[in-house]
């Protein structure tokens, strides 16, 4: 089994990735994320044949990667696009009484 350097990123809030794109051989050489806040995020190192990944609809963001992988690395890979949804604002104020309530009656 190969193994590699362990990368990650974070997406600020109400960032989405738009793009995926790469390269590979017989196996996943790079992968870069393209976000609709215009950050890139490069994985690997670019070598061999070019694959591109975008959503076909307005507003739609990558909502989960799938794969399989082998001896040498990642031999699949798909995305799956869809639009969000978002039917309620998020509260990103503290609810020190909702807190209190939830201790008392625990």
């Amino acid at each position: 089994m190969s193994y590699g350097l362990v990368q990650g990123f974070q997406l600020y809030m109400d960032e989405a990735v738009i793009q995926v794109y790469g390269q590979y051989s017989s196996y996943i050489h790079q992968l870069v994320f393209n976000t609709n806040m215009g950050r890139t995020f490069i994985v690997g190192s670019a070598t061999g044949s070019l694959f591109n990944f975008y959503p076909v609809y307005h507003g739609a963001e990558l909502r989960y990667i799938t794969g399989t992988y082998g001896f040498n690395g990642i031999t699949s890979f798909g995305v799956q696009w869809d639009r969000v949804a978002y039917t309620a604002p998020i509260n990103r104020d503290k609810n020190d009484n909702l807190s209190s309530k939830l201790k008392s009656e625990n």
